[in-house]
C-alpha cells in the first residue's frame, strides 16, 4: 500500500529539484542585474548623463550572458531619463520608477526564456510589470511547497515502512525508524514557511536542494548495527 505513494513521493521530489535548479539559475541572473543597478546608481546617482550611460552599459553586459536571446528594447525609457532632472526630487522619483519599469521587465522576460510561463488566468490581474512578476513568484510557491512536502514524505514513507518491514526490532532499528519519520515530517513542514516573511529569501536562496539532501543523510545516516 505504501510502495506506489513513495514513488509518486519519489518523482515529485526529482521533478521539484528540476525547477529549482532552473529557478536558481534565474534568480542568479536577476541577482547580478540588481547589483548591477544598485551600483549605477551609487556611483552615478549624482550626475544624469553618467547614470544613463551606466546604465546601458548594465543592459548591454546583462544581455551578453544570454547568446541566443535578445532583451526587450529599453530605447524608449531611457529616452525618458535623459529627459529628467535628477536634482529635482520629483524628477528623481520617476527615474527610480522608471528603472524599476526596466528591472520588472527584465524579471518577467528572463522567467519567460527560462520556462516559467504563466497562464492568462494567473496574470489577468497584473496591471503591469510588477504585477506578473509577483504572479511568477506566487505561481513557483506552488513548486517551492510540493517539492518540500513531497521530499518530507520520501523519509516518512520510508520510515513507516521500515517500522512493518521487520517483525521483531532492536532498540536501534526502532530509533532509526522514528528518526527517519521525524526528519520526514520536519522536512515537511519547512513548506509552511511560505505563509510567513521569510519565503522571499528562501525561494531566492541556493541552498533548498542542499537543504533536502543534508536532511536525507541526517534521516538516514543512524542505521542499526546487524543482530
Amino acid at each position: 500500500m505504501l510502495h506506489y505513494p513513495l514513488h509518486v513521493a519519489i518523482v515529485l521530489t526529482v521533478e521539484g529539484s528540476t525547477h529549482f535548479i532552473t529557478w536558481w539559475i534565474a534568480v542568479e541572473n536577476l541577482q547580478y542585474l540588481d547589483g548591477r543597478l544598485a551600483l549605477d546608481l551609487q556611483d552615478y546617482g549624482h550626475n544624469l548623463s553618467l547614470f544613463k550611460d551606466a546604465l546601458t552599459r548594465t543592459l548591454d553586459s546583462f544581455e551578453l550572458g544570454f547568446k541566443n536571446e535578445s532583451i526587450p528594447d529599453f530605447t524608449y525609457n531611457l529616452t525618458q531619463i535623459q529627459n529628467l532632472d535628477m536634482t529635482i526630487p520629483e524628477d528623481f522619483e520617476q527615474i527610480m520608477a522608471i528603472e524599476g519599469e526596466i528591472y520588472a521587465s527584465l524579471i518577467n522576460w528572463l522567467f519567460r526564456i527560462f520556462g516559467f510561463k504563466l497562464s492568462d488566468d494567473l496574470t489577468k490581474n497584473a496591471k503591469d510589470n510588477d504585477g506578473k512578476a509577483l504572479a511568477v513568484f506566487k505561481a513557483f510557491g506552488t513548486v517551492f511547497i510540493f517539492f518540500l512536502v513531497s521530499s518530507g514524505s520520501v523519509l516518512f514513507i520510508l520510515g513507516i515502512m521500515y517500522w512493518f518491514g521487520k517483525k521483531h526490532k532492536t532498540s536501534g532499528e526502532i530509533v532509526s525508524g522514528f528518526v527517519r519519520v521525524l526528519a520526514g515530517i520536519g522536512l515537511a513542514l519547512v513548506s509552511t514557511s511560505y505563509y510567513t516573511a521569510v519565503i522571499g529569501s528562501l525561494m531566492r536562496s541556493p541552498m533548498m536542494i542542499p537543504l533536502v539532501v543534508i536532511v536525507y543523510l541526517l534521516g538516514t545516516s543512524l542505521q542499526p548495527s546487524p543482530s
